[in-house]
């Protein structure tokens, strides 16, 4: 199975797997994971499936958060094969202009959210995928930094 990061951005599903899967669904759907961790979360059952950048949490068996972040380049891992788009290569080289450019030119519909007391802007898609960027210490400019779809739910809220 295949992995599209422009399909993701424009529909929220990370191939055939959407937030509020089930965990078994997500396993069926899904090659074997690089890593499973089940770490403690406010004793509730949590897990996290990683391939390679990318992590997907789970709370109570139920798919919650698709994320990657802290990473220079991004990567699905040993099994899971996933086609980039302009994020293939230097992920974290990405300026805030460019995706912009990118989404506007496969007319992606999207949103920006600039937070000024947090120095950061987000780019929310129209598949609820938000890519947040930020300004390097170095630069004017903002780069990516980090990629999450979460559940509308916030059952970790709860």
């Amino acid at each position: 199975m295949k992995v599209s990061v422009l399909e993701f951005l424009k529909s929220g599903k990370f191939g055939k797997v959407k937030i509020d899967h089930k965990k078994e669904e997500v396993l069926k759907t899904l090659p074997k994971p690089d890593i499973v961790d089940y770490p403690p979360y406010q004793e509730r059952k949590c897990c996290i499936l990683t391939y390679g950048s990318i992590e997907l949490h789970f709370i109570e068996d139920v798919l919650c958060l698709i994320h990657a972040d802290n990473f220079i380049y991004l990567d699905g891992g040993e099994v899971l094969k996933i086609d980039f788009w302009v994020l293939d290569g230097n992920a974290s080289e990405i300026k805030l202009e460019e995706m912009i450019e990118n989404l506007s030119k496969e007319k992606v519909k999207f949103s920006l959210l600039k937070n000024k007391e947090l120095n950061n802007t987000i780019i929310k898609t129209e598949g609820n995928v938000e890519l947040l960027f930020e300004q390097k210490s170095n630069s004017t400019d903002y780069f990516l930094e980090a990629i999450s779809l979460q559940s509308k739910k916030h059952i970790w809220d709860e």
